[in-house]
């Protein structure tokens, strides 16, 4: 498992590294789109972050209510 996840980060940085000198005149327009997608996915995280601890908090109440 450990090899899988050691292959994985040698060709994460390998790409990372082809893709950095083969689009460097690109490289405004790609951080835009990663920027966009980015934002994207940091607001559905906090989009699910309140309802799950207002269920939390809401079993947890109704848990000790049934404790009773």
């Amino acid at each position: 498992m450990s090899r899988l996840i050691i292959g994985a980060l040698v060709l994460g940085a390998g790409a990372g590294l082809v893709l950095h000198y083969r689009f460097a005149s690109s490289r405004e327009e790609i951080v835009a789109v990663l920027e966009t997608v980015t934002h994207l996915f940091l607001n559905l995280i906090k989009m699910v972050i309140a309802p799950l601890i207002f269920a939390t908090i809401v079993s947890g109440i109704t848990g000790m209510a049934k404790a009773r």
